[in-house]
């Protein structure tokens, strides 16, 4: 595998020619992923993987400097978002909070988003949308990760689960309302949505789901604290509304 990375290399820095290097690099990245299945199983398998395909795709970034290659380079880590699924449902989460499924949860989240972040800036300087695309769902994903990974934490962590649905649904909301205002206030459509559907998929849930599976009391303080959220924003929007009737003036 080392051999053909680097061989990969030489070859696209004496020709400058990429179609090379596009085999000897998808090589070099079979037998890596032959000698992993091969060496690992289970959570350590889904932890390598992830690993290894934001390390690929970082290094094709380095090399080629080409956002478009290395974004497409990161759908490598649908392989670990699929056997990450296994962590998801696990029976660990009903004993303890740290366990390898915790770690391949967290790797995965840490992964997407690092990936996302380190992309972003310069996706921005390109035209084409499919590398936005990208960078937006490697976001959403490993934001999505790191919301379960809340979740299935505080269950396993707290006795009662109200308290934990309460904490986890009020912690979305917060985050929801960030990333709206922001998005707004920045004119970021992007981002108003996501925090819009992320504060949707809250009252949806409560509506839903919450409502009649809660105990009284617990139903009670959580409508009670995000309602206090949600109604605290109308405020913020009147404000920010009375603040720009002086310019329209």
């Amino acid at each position: 595998m080392i051999v053909f990375a680097v061989g990969a290399f030489l070859i696209f820095r004496i020709t400058q020619r990429r179609e090379p290097f596009y085999i000897y690099a998808g090589v070099g990245i079979a037998m890596l992923v032959a000698a992993t299945s091969a060496e690992l199983k289970g959570a350590t398998l889904t932890i390598a993987y992830a690993i290894e395909s934001g390390i690929i795709s970082l290094i094709a970034y380095a090399i080629l400097r080409d956002i478009k290659i290395a974004e497409r380079i990161s759908l490598l880590l649908i392989g670990p978002v699929i056997l990450s699924v296994s962590s998801i449902t696990s029976r660990a989460w009903l004993t303890s909070v740290i366990h390898k499924d915790f770690f391949v949860l967290l790797i995965l989240a840490l992964t997407l988003l690092g990936l996302g972040a380190f992309f972003l800036r310069r996706v921005k300087e390109v035209e084409d949308k499919d590398p936005k695309q990208l960078n937006a769902t490697l976001l959403v994903v490993g934001s999505a990760y790191a919301y379960i990974l809340l979740w299935l934490s505080l269950h396993a962590g707290l006795h009662n689960d109200n308290t934990a649905v309460m904490v986890s649904l009020v912690v979305y909301t917060i985050i929801g309302l960030i990333c709206y205002f922001y998005g707004l206030a920045n004119g970021k459509n992007g981002l108003r949505l996501y925090g819009g559907a992320l504060v949707g998929f809250v009252v949806g849930r409560l509506i839903l789901v919450d409502v009649w599976r809660m105990e009284i009391a617990g139903r009670i303080v959580t409508f009670f604290l995000i309602g206090a959220l949600l109604v605290s924003t109308a405020f913020l929007g009147r404000k920010r509304q009375n603040k720009s009737l002086p310019d329209n003036a």
